[in-house]
């Protein structure tokens, strides 16, 4: 298979300006349903488990990125959608607190891989649509054209 995959960004998130901290951080952006609940239980949660989504709707990014999420929302948080030929979504990247990030099946919570220190992993246990070596490869193919389109993205910087 020699499968070649787009990157369509989906939603870049951008740290808010100081007096924007004492704001709801939820209200500053309209992502879907399914958007919210890859940040929360696929971005989030992994590195705050107390976090909830009582706190991601209601709370201050002042007062909810504390801890081990200090700063997070100071850094620009990232979505992309990864296509194939046809245009078909096959996964959803998600970039964050520079350097990591996670991907996931499309529209789903289920991770098929990390990024970290902008080194990405696949978790071949838990593909079922490509071979890590395939995955990889046509994740490369796409990062071409991001480079060229979104040179300051951190997807750029990110080793397949």
């Amino acid at each position: 298979m020699n499968e070649r995959f787009e990157f369509d960004l989906v939603h870049r998130l951008e740290p808010p300006e100081e007096r924007e901290r004492d704001d709801v951080w939820f209200e500053r952006f309209s992502l879907g349903d399914d958007e919210w609940a890859q940040l929360l239980e696929a971005v989030l949660l992994p590195i705050d488990p107390s976090f909830t989504a009582e706190k991601l709707r209601t709370g201050k990014a002042s007062e909810i990125f504390v801890g081990p999420l200090e700063g997070f929302d100071l850094t620009p948080i990232e979505c992309w959608d990864v296509v194939d030929r046809s245009e078909e979504v096959l996964y959803q990247l998600w970039l964050f607190d520079p350097s990591h990030g996670v991907l996931l099946e499309a529209g789903s919570t289920n991770e098929v891989g990390r990024v970290d220190w902008n080194v990405f992993r696949a978790h071949a246990e838990k593909l079922e649509l490509h071979s890590e070596h395939e995955l990889c490869q046509a994740l490369r193919h796409g990062q071409v054209k991001v480079r060229a389109k979104h040179p300051q993205s951190d997807l750029c910087e990110i080793r397949f």
